[in-house]
Order: structure tokens, then C-alpha cells, then sequence
């Protein structure tokens, strides 16, 4: 490129006024030679654009991050690993967290929703076997996005002993991953994978179950139960 005098043109940025008429974006040889204190001043200050640009670029990567741990959606599970940070509200006034039943078994049950016939078989099979998961020291609350006033009617009319979580904002849902995509009548709705998972005393996810049939499933849940009991008295 060539400035307005014909003069041979370098990358920089200046104003040739002595053989250009218009400020430009590039530097001619002649105005390097003639002005070099202001060739440098040009230069300090792209450079001190490209500084701020790419701290904020830095900054901007950092939040980003932040913003993608702290996101449930991203807070991944994994067995013999402690659960994420969490907190939710439970019938009876309870609040849960990964550390409030800390020293107890843990069991979370996550379901559909109220008062439909696969999860209110489910929640009463826990409930007659639910004396049996507290002797062995194990506490069980169900999970799923119906309200409050929705789970105090359907905990008050099966008589659950337990209390049940309500994850209207599907918080925790996302953070166990048991959001999945469903057909129904032809269309593609968001619903809640059936899934159990067991927390060992020490806050660890020791088991989970995914996708599973209600038969049978407490039964199974009560065994892993016990052997994590025994497992616990033999390294004590």
C-alpha cells in the first residue's frame, strides 16, 4: 500500500500531514523517519488496547467457568466421588444439602410426579419397608418438581414417614441428570428419569440407579443398604 504522496505505507497507524492530506491507518516510511516519537506514541497505545482487550478477554473466560461449575446442569455425579453443593427444601420444614446428613446413609429417590400409579406404588413400597432402612441408620427422602402444597397432600394421604423434596426448578434434577427427553402422544416433552441413588455416610455417591422398574426396586435398595452397613462396621 502507498499513502496519499506515493510513499511506500507500513502497518502502524499515524498521520502522515506532511505528504498526506487525511489521517490513515498506516504508517509511510517517510512519516517513521520524520516523526518517531509519535510513530511510538501509536504504537503504546494499540498495544495498550490489546492489553485491556485481552485482560478482559481473561477475565471474561474466568466468569465463564464460574458460571459453568456453578450451574446444576453441569454439576455432574460420579460414584465414589462426594455429591456437588446443593441445598433444597424438604415437607416438614426440612432443608437438605450434600452435608446435612452427614454420618447417615442417604437415599434419594427421584420420580415422576405425584399421585400418578407408578410413583405412588413406589412411594408406599418405601414407606412399609422404611422402618428397616432406619435401623440400619439410613434416612430416605423422595425428589421430584411438584410443589409443596402438592407433596404435603400426597405425603398426608399414603401416610409416608418420610418427607419428600420438592425441586420445582429442577435444580437438583439437572444436577443428578434425571432430566431426560420424552414422547408422549406424538410430542417431545421434558420428563424425569425414574432413579435412585445412595449416599454413604461420608457424603459419597456410593450407588445409583437409573431407569429402573419400580418392582422389586426397594427390595434392592434395602440390600445395598446393608451391605454398605457391614461394610462400614468392618473398617471400623
Amino acid at each position: 500500500m502507498y499513502c496519499a504522496t506515493g510513499q511506500k505505507v507500513l502497518t502502524g497507524g499515524a498521520v502522515c500531514s506532511d505528504c498526506c492530506s487525511e489521517r490513515s491507518e498506516s504508517l509511510c516510511q517517510w512519516a517513521l523517519l520524520a516523526y518517531p516519537g509519535e510513530a511510538v506514541r501509536i504504537f503504546e497505545r494499540r498495544f495498550r488496547v490489546v492489553k485491556r482487550f485481552l485482560n478482559f478477554r481473561a477475565r471474561f473466560d474466568i466468569f465463564q467457568r464460574h458460571i459453568r461449575l456453578r450451574d446444576p446442569e453441569n454439576m455432574a455425579i460420579v460414584v465414589n466421588k462426594p455429591l456437588p453443593e446443593f441445598e433444597a427444601c424438604a415437607t416438614g420444614g426440612v432443608t437438605v444439602t450434600n452435608t446435612s446428613h452427614l454420618g447417615q446413609i442417604l437415599v434419594l429417590y427421584f420420580y415422576p410426579k405425584d399421585n400418578t400409579p407408578g410413583c405412588t406404588t413406589e412411594a408406599m413400597q418405601f414407606r412399609d419397608k422404611y422402618d428397616k432402612f432406619v435401623k440400619l441408620g439410613a434416612v430416605v427422602f423422595g425428589v421430584s418438581r411438584d410443589n409443596m402444597k402438592s407433596h404435603e397432600a400426597f405425603k398426608e394421604k399414603l401416610d409416608l414417614p418420610f418427607e419428600l423434596i420438592a425441586d420445582t426448578e429442577e435444580k437438583m434434577c439437572h444436577m443428578f441428570g434425571v432430566v431426560k427427553n420424552k414422547i408422549m402422544y406424538g410430542k417431545k416433552v421434558k420428563g424425569i428419569e425414574r432413579s435412585t441413588f445412595l449416599v454413604a455416610p461420608d457424603g459419597t455417591l456410593a450407588q445409583e440407579w437409573r431407569g429402573l422398574k419400580v418392582p422389586g426396586h426397594v427390595d434392592e435398595v434395602l440390600k445395598a443398604v446393608k451391605a454398605l452397613k457391614n461394610a462400614e462396621k468392618q473398617v471400623a
